[in-house]
């Protein structure tokens, strides 16, 4: 089992990567888009991932900045109060004894400090911004509410053009295929249709690109559960 969750993971990564030469390991297409948005045309990209990291997301360029994860409740200011992440902080930072510092402790702590300014900085546009459709109870749609909020802070966050990733899971139907596919596309297309409204309302459909891709395929015949297994994506 665990090889078989290696091989998905593995299928997965290569199909936000878009490089199966290697010629640019360890970034995405999403990543390497806005490298040539930065370093060729002067603008300034933002990276995001809704819910969750994307390699799509990584690329190269000095010019072209670190992704951001945003989860589709939005953004909560730091809360020190909540658990032993000062102490824990302090620690790896090491503050209390500053022949232990390094590169390490360094690195993490710019890292740190960055999450925190990021945080509040979201925390503070994203509760000044309201959507104009109401949303629907789907998780997906959950994420593209948080999205179609962020895009409207691109002043404040100095961005130009902005790139998402966005992730919709549980198309791994090995058993009772048709109804499970089916609530999964209804989700899908109502969350869609949420998210189109929302950027017409913002007169930005015109200028929105949205593209869908698949970790990998299913098998044309079912098996013994009414359900497909793994193929090759078409």
């Amino acid at each position: 089992m665990c090889y078989v969750t290696r091989i998905l993971s593995f299928l997965q990564n290569e199909a936000k990567r878009g490089d199966p030469f290697l010629e640019q390991p360890r970034t995405g297409y999403l990543g390497r888009l806005c490298d040539v948005l930065a370093s060729k045309f002067g603008y300034q990209p933002g990276t995001l991932g809704i819910n969750g990291g994307s390699v799509a997301l990584v690329g190269n360029e000095a010019a072209t900045r670190s992704p951001t994860v945003v989860n589709e409740n939005e953004a909560k200011p730091f809360d020190p109060s909540n658990g032993g992440i000062t102490r824990d902080a302090i620690a790896l930072n090491a503050q209390n004894n500053l022949a232990r510092s390094n590169v390490f402790g360094e690195w993490w702590s710019d890292r740190f400090n960055r999450g925190l300014n990021e945080v509040e900085l979201f925390a503070n546009i994203l509760s000044e911004t309201t959507l104009s459709n109401q949303v629907p109870d789907y998780k997906l749609s959950q994420r593209f509410a948080s999205l179609a909020k962020i895009i409207q802070t691109k002043d404040d966050r100095r961005s130009d053009r902005d790139v998402f990733a966005v992730t919709m899971g549980g198309f791994d139907t090995h058993s009772n295929m048709k109804p499970r596919t089916s609530a999964l596309f209804k989700e899908l297309d109502n969350s869609l249709e949420f998210l189109k409204a929302e950027l017409v309302e913002q007169d930005l459909w015109d200028k929105a690109t949205i593209v869908l891709v698949s970790d990998f395929g299913r098998t044309l015949t079912p098996n013994n559960n009414e359900g497909t297994d793994h193929a090759w994506a078409g």
